[in-house]
């Protein structure tokens, strides 16, 4: 079959800073997916591999040219007549652990994969030296021992989601990380936390949360949020947090303060003692709670987020805001007397609601 290197529709890296830019480009890219299939023209540097629904396409040609192309695996585009890899049986479901080149006479790209299941018996990585076309080497495969002290202990579907939580704990501290992967295998969230946990089915976020341990002492834990990409929306600096129905988020500070954040991790509310109604989807007016005497229990005054400012006393039971500026609210006259009203932003009933 002949192959021509000029046809095939990928991104050329030049060169071997770019071949090993265009190496880490796709590791970051694929890092963690199980490997499914593996085809290639071994003596030509060519190898197309799938992860499930993704693809990597390697046209290694010689130290100066490389063609590398990322893509879904229904559509990669790999040139036809392409030979399975003898080898898939011994990394097929195994996990992409590595992808880079490997310095020498003549420059070649090496894969690695682990053990998908971490067995305590068969701790190896699996690597693959790929030569270039000019090398005409082919593939030499080697198993190694795996002696990272992290061990998978359990992987499950996050409810609701097509993601999984991976749990890993270090042999060597016992310290456990959770992250959060793809259908593929593919890492979302890299697991730099302790734990994360689905906080938002609307929006899929993640509250994380980031362990400090204190010798002698009592540990405590910190808490953000992420979403399913990884990308942070509230860093782990807060003793407490909770994820409002309105999109925004109420935090705690280590003076126990707190205050209502926007998802830019701007300050909409606080410094407060007590906090705001967490289960309010109105993102015009907060909820905050204080302590009613008269009523002798908390209660609930409106606050204004486009003035900062709060706009009545905490004399509500319980505040619907029904649009227009209108609200009906359960108002505390005195003690045993609460009444259903219909009132403005500032408190002033509407007299036709009494």
């Amino acid at each position: 079959m002949n192959y021509d290197y000029n046809q095939l529709f990928a991104k050329e890296y030049s060169g071997y800073s770019r071949i090993r830019h265009g190496a880490e480009e796709a590791f970051r890219a694929l890092e963690g997916c199980r490997l499914t299939a593996w085809r290639s023209a071994a003596s030509l540097g060519i190898h197309a591999l799938e992860f499930g629904t993704k693809s990597l396409l390697i046209w290694y040609k010689d130290s100066d040219h490389c063609k590398i192309r990322i893509g879904p695996a229904a559509s990669s585009g790999e040139p036809s007549g392409l030979s399975s890899f003898d080898g898939l049986t011994d990394c097929a479901g195994m996990e992409l652990h590595d992808f880079y080149v490997l310095m020498g006479e003549e420059p070649m790209l090496c894969l690695s994969f682990s053990d998908a299941f971490f067995h305590p018996e068969n701790r190896l990585l699996r690597q693959y030296i790929i030569s270039s076309e000019e090398g005409g080497y082919g593939i030499q495969s080697t198993a190694v021992p795996d002696e990272s002290p992290f061990r998978r202990i359990s992987t499950e579907r996050v409810p609701t989601t097509r993601h999984f939580r991976k749990v890993i704990r270090n042999e060597e501290t016992e310290e456990q990380f959770v992250s959060l992967s793809d259908e593929d295998g593919g890492t979302l969230i890299p697991p730099i936390y302790n734990d994360i946990e689905l906080f938002s089915t609307e929006k899929e976020i993640y509250r994380t949360s980031i362990r400090k341990i204190i010798p002698g002492g009592t540990d405590y834990d910190l808490f953000g949020l992420c979403d399913e990409t990884g990308k942070e929306i509230i860093p782990c600096i807060y003793p407490d947090l909770y994820y409002m129905a309105n999109g925004f988020v109420l935090v705690m500070d280590y003076r126990h303060k707190w205050w209502v954040l926007d998802e830019q991790n701007e300050a909409l509310f606080g410094p407060h003692n007590q906090g705001v109604d967490i289960y309010s989807r109105n993102r015009e007016y907060l909820y905050y709670i204080e302590y009613n005497k008269d009523a002798q229990c908390e209660a609930l005054g409106i606050y204004s987020v486009e003035l900062r400012t709060e706009l009545t006393d905490a004399d509500y039971i319980r505040i619907q805001y029904l649009g227009d500026g209108t609200f009906r609210a359960q108002k505390i006259f005195g003690p045993g007397d609460v009444r259903t009203v219909l009132m403005d932003p500032y408190g002033k009933i509407i007299p036709e609601s009494l």
